[in-house]
């Protein structure tokens, strides 16, 4: 009779859930905590015995064996015993203190075993930045089963906002996408690739099909590993960590303008203001260029957002280009009256009030200027407009079999800005023979006036342009506001029609003829005055 080996191979490689559980003397519902908090995921053994369907490596249950933590979940739980038996006996005294000694999970220690380098850290952000976004726009508390658990939010929602001020300091924002999820972003740090998704500003709620203490034991570690993150990236770039936040602004409905960024007293080399040679082999462009072209993509424009719109967003993408936004608030940096406005943005079918010194445009552009790199026209992005479609910047065109005809036409535009820069005068050759010098400086200064003179028509002719702009904005919303009226014009004019009709339908008999005869004699005497 021959010898079964594959039985002995499983049992002694292998684990079932059960008996890794009891190995470590927990509960399944803190096996798994652990086994979230610790990287450790089931195997697939070569043969199954028996009914079991999950099996975890001896030597990951070993690795897991003497963790700290193991030691919290028990101190854990002979303080929620000790706890429970003092509210019993009604020993307020006795509860209070135990509740000023409630033990700590820290996962520290976690942290530097599965990520030993910063940059396996920034690799994995994807996950970490799109669970603290999701529970920071939770409304609803009481999905939570904790208390401890509310107040975890509030801290998803801080550390959103710091990750947002690091974005927008560095500015290494450089993708931005609207869809029916959310919005997706995408930057460059440290030369790796980090993309999040962000939900919209809706009230959100736990769908009951989610297991809200897997999520909750990820958000832990993920909140860990961020506020690690973000310490290391705020010290490279010499600010103190954490920024200090003002409360009014933050009550007055400023999120991002409420942080305060400081230096710390002691400088080291930044880091990451600038377009790494990674980041710009990824992106396929200059150092110089893409610094230029995105950093300061709306430097020296100033914005106000309207208050349909949400803020924060935009209020992102302005201030990672170099612009300045303000909105409908008494803590905001200037008001909607103040003439040196450049542009609006507005997300409504017309606006009544208009200013001639600024244009009033949709949402839309600034992420489609964003994804560009440059300034797209704003003609086609005006009130009351239809907008062009929206494409991805994930999405690489280059090696796609179809490309979107908006696609040729920005790709077009981008030609011809660059056409434009190729045919504008080069400075002078500063290295000339002596005997030049005369002609050269009056040549300079022939330069110079006719330089001037081309700035101060270039000048007059962007002040023509926004004056021309907004009289486009505001005959398009007069327009727009013309179409709805006919329109309800002729829903009315149907509507009256198909009540007389009905009305027809019902008259029987005499009546019917009757009224038959009234018709025609009107008919025949409309005939007679033509």
């Amino acid at each position: 009779m021959g010898r079964v080996r594959s039985a002995h191979k499983v049992k002694v490689k292998f684990y079932t859930q059960q008996q890794a559980a009891l190995k470590l003397q927990l509960t399944l519902k803190l096996f798994r905590k652990l086994c979230i908090l610790k990287g450790v995921f089931p195997r697939e053994p070569k043969k199954r015995v028996g009914r079991e369907t999950v099996y975890y490596a001896v030597k990951d249950i070993t690795y897991m064996l003497h963790d700290p933590v193991i030691d919290t979940f028990r101190a854990m739980k002979s303080w929620k015993e000790k706890l429970n038996k003092s509210r019993a006996r009604k020993d307020k005294i006795r509860s209070a203190r135990l509740m000023l000694k409630k033990p700590v999970i820290k996962l520290d220690h976690m942290i530097k075993d599965r990520y030993p380098t910063f940059q396996s850290a920034i690799r994995d952000l994807d996950d970490c930045l799109t669970l603290i976004f999701t529970f920071s726009r939770l409304t609803n508390f009481e999905d939570l089963p904790e208390p401890e658990d509310r107040s975890r939010l509030r801290r998803c929602q801080k550390l959103c906002l710091e990750w947002e001020a690091y974005v927008t300091y560095t500015k290494c924002l450089r993708k931005a996408f609207i869809s029916v999820k959310g919005i997706y972003y995408g930057a460059v740090v440290h030369g790796e690739n980090i993309t999040w998704l962000v939900p919209h500003q809706f009230s959100q709620t736990i769908p009951d099909n989610v297991n809200v203490d897997v999520m909750l034991s990820f958000l832990h570690l993920y909140e860990t590993l961020l506020r690690f993150v973000l310490f290391k990236l705020y010290s490279e770039v010499d600010l103190s960590y954490p920024p200090w936040s003002d409360k009014k602004k933050e009550h007055s409905g400023l999120k991002l303008g409420a942080l305060t960024l400081t230096k710390k007293p002691v400088g080291e080399e930044k880091r990451g203001s600038k377009i790494t040679d990674e980041e710009a082999a990824v992106f396929g462009i200059s150092k110089n260029e893409g610094e230029t072209n995105v950093a300061n993509l709306f430097k020296g424009l100033k914005f106000f957002i309207s208050r349909e719109i949400p803020n924060q967003a935009i209020e992102l993408l302005i201030k990672s280009c170099g612009g300045t936004c303000s909105f409908d608030s008494p803590q905001a940096p200037y008001p909607e009256s103040d003439e040196s406005i450049t542009h609006q943005i507005v997300d409504r079918p017309s606006q009544r009030h208009l200013y001639l010194s600024r244009v009033y445009v949709q949402p839309q552009w600034i992420f489609d200027c964003l994804n560009s790199g440059f300034l797209l026209p704003v003609s086609e992005y005006l009130v009351g407009l239809r907008l062009p479609p929206h494409l991805s910047p994930f999405v690489d065109l280059s090696r796609a079999d179809y490309v979107p005809a908006r696609a040729q036409e920005i790709e077009a535009f981008r030609a011809k800005l660059l056409e434009a820069k190729a045919l504008e005068p080069e400075s002078l050759d500063s290295d000339e023979e002596e005997d030049d010098l005369s002609d050269s400086d009056n040549d300079d200064t022939q330069f110079q006036k006719e330089l001037e003179t081309e700035i101060q028509t270039y000048e007059q002719n962007k002040t023509m342009n926004l004056v021309s702009a907004a009289a486009i904005a505001a005959e398009a919303s007069a327009i727009a506001s013309q179409q709805r009226k006919q329109k309800k014009a002729t829903k009315e004019q149907q509507e009256k029609e198909e009540d007389v009709r009905l009305a027809e339908s019902l008259i029987k008999g005499r009546k019917k003829r009757i009224y038959n005869a009234i018709k025609r004699n009107e008919k025949e005497r409309a005939e007679r005055v033509q």
